[in-house]
């Protein structure tokens, strides 16, 4: 099974509140809404031709999102600014479309 993979961490930093999730462990949270950072989009479609990924209510119900978060770090109150202010233009685009 495929799983999400982190990137690697600038040197002397430490990743620790981030972790690898499997499409196993995904399948037990069962997630409404998903939002996927810091993905390589290979790994993206490699999950979504997995069978299982279907069973999940955000794919089910299309509340799966994925934007395009290279930029997004949150690492110290600017990181988090820059984050939290890219989030709402992402989310806002979407409920526009929507």
């Amino acid at each position: 099974m495929p799983k999400f993979k982190r990137p690697d961490p600038e040197e002397g930093l430490e990743f620790g509140a981030y972790r690898t999730v499997s499409l196993r462990e995904l399948l037990q949270l069962d997630p409404e809404q998903l939002l996927i950072l810091w993905s390589d989009e290979s790994v993206l479609h490699a999950f979504a031709a997995a069978p299982d990924w279907e069973q999940l209510s955000a794919v089910r119900e299309s509340r799966v999102y994925y934007p395009d978060s290279r930029e997004w770090d949150t690492w110290g109150p600017i990181g988090r600014s820059h984050t939290l202010k890219e989030m709402v233009k992402y989310f806002g685009r979407l409920k526009r479309r929507g």
